[in-house]
């Protein structure tokens, strides 16, 4: 579904990215690990829209969309989230949800999702979500009321509303708990499996990437030095020398 062929990407005299091609299969959740700096979310960048690359080409369901704008993107069915939670703080759930709708049919202001012609059809879509999430019971609690970990889901959800093909996972169970990080990851098997939803997530919780995801890419300063299975990448010497330690 997804392709990347040698992408460059410079910063000044910083090479962020250097001759990165990679592959992403219809159905498959990928892990993306790799020290700071490594350019992991500036690849995300790159396939999401955010950033140009210098050189290199990104396709997606065999169509070149590299250098499109995020919102033309989005629309094809990629969508990224960021390192810092998409949540609306001082709404509901349910309207933080509702967000996501608006990539579908074309509305730029949230409030007129609730337009009395609207109403019905998005809340509908949106508790259908909020049920996958188990979310449904605090539907109308406002978002900065929850944990942490609550919130993750709810900004999965406004991804969810999207109807995404494939998603980019930037960083989902940072600042969580054990038990947290547990449930997050269990989520986004199941919307992996349940919803056919494709996902490459980037993450520093080892043990949960390797646990979960079917392959795992490494990089180091802006360089692939390693993908496959997670058993075969833990026993990469370059990948335990560059990032996981003995």
């Amino acid at each position: 579904m997804l392709e990347l062929k040698g992408i460059r990407k410079v910063f000044g005299g910083i090479v962020a990215l250097d001759n990165v091609s990679l592959k992403l299969e219809k159905g498959e959740l990928l892990g993306l690990i790799g020290p700071n700096g490594a350019g992991k979310t500036t690849l995300f960048n790159v396939i999401g829209g955010v950033y140009k690359p210098d050189s290199g080409r990104v396709f997606f369901n065999g169509e070149d969309i590299t250098g499109k704008r995020p919102d033309i993107i989005a629309k094809r069915g990629l969508l990224q989230t960021f390192q810092l939670s998409p949540v609306v703080p001082p709404l509901s759930v349910l309207q933080n949800v509702a967000l996501g709708y608006q990539r579908l049919i074309n509305l730029s202001v949230w409030a007129e999702l609730f337009s009395s012609k609207r109403e019905k059809e998005v809340e509908e879509n949106c508790l259908e979500i909020l049920n996958l999430l188990g979310l449904a019971r605090v539907k109308n609690e406002v978002v900065k009321n929850l944990p942490l970990g609550l919130q993750r889901f709810v900004a999965l959800g406004i991804a969810l509303a999207g109807k995404p093909e494939i998603l980019l996972l930037d960083e989902p169970l940072a600042g969580l708990n054990a038990d947290e990080v547990e449930d997050v990851m269990r989520l986004i098997t199941r919307i992996n499996q349940e919803k056919g939803v494709t996902m490459l997530l980037i993450d520093h919780t080892i043990d949960a990437i390797m646990a979960y995801c079917h392959r795992v890419a490494v990089l180091h300063y802006g360089r692939k030095i390693a993908e496959g299975t997670p058993e075969y990448v833990q026993k990469k010497q370059d990948v335990i020398e560059a990032y996981l330690g003995t």
